[in-house]
């Protein structure tokens, strides 16, 4: 993905891209930990997640990355594609 920078302006879009290529990386990580789970337990880590959320009246910034990983996950099982 780093090879995508050359067709950036070196500061703003490189910065951009350092910073997503450790999200995305999280992302993965996270999406290769939930996949094996059943669709029960998928939903019971999403609510887990929104109960946290609502506890504290906004979604941490490490919650971020799982929360699209279980929904990007979801969204594999229900459409059977990869976003």
């Amino acid at each position: 993905m780093l090879g995508l920078s050359r067709f950036f302006s070196k500061n703003e879009s490189a910065t951009f891209l350092k910073v997503a290529v450790t999200v995305v990386a999280t992302i993965n990580a996270i999406t290769t930990e939930i996949q094996p789970l059943t669709d029960e337990e998928l939903r019971a880590k999403f609510n887990e997640v929104h109960a946290r959320a609502r506890a504290s009246g906004s979604t941490a910034e490490s919650d971020l990355a799982l929360v699209f990983a279980l929904v990007r996950e979801a969204a594999r099982r229900t459409l059977s594609t990869t976003l």
